[in-house]
């Protein structure tokens, strides 16, 4: 599915609708990402982060937005962490 510009703030709306929370600022991440929006994307998968260390996705995604801005340090740490709380994980060993 390819998200446009257009429909973020809809989007947006219904994430928030579901309360503050780790899940939330994932779910912005990922809507962020899919437009394009590296940075904002990132402050959002941070702050899930923050909210849950143990929620795998968010490192992923995480992992995912930093390697894109060629931050490749920040990508392996939080790849590493993702192959920690989810040792199957595809993406963590790619």
């Amino acid at each position: 599915m390819k998200l446009t510009i257009a429909a973020l703030p809809l989007l947006m709306f219904s994430i928030a609708c579901s309360g503050p929370g780790a899940r939330s600022h994932l779910d912005r991440g990922n809507a962020l990402a899919k437009t394009g929006d590296r940075d904002g994307a990132i402050a959002e998968y941070r702050e899930a982060v923050r909210l849950d260390p143990d929620l795998a996705e968010a490192h992923e995604g995480l992992g995912a937005a930093l390697y894109a801005k060629r931050d490749q340090n920040g990508a392996i740490a939080e790849y590493r962490e993702l192959v920690r709380l989810k040792p199957d994980s595809a993406p963590a060993h790619n």
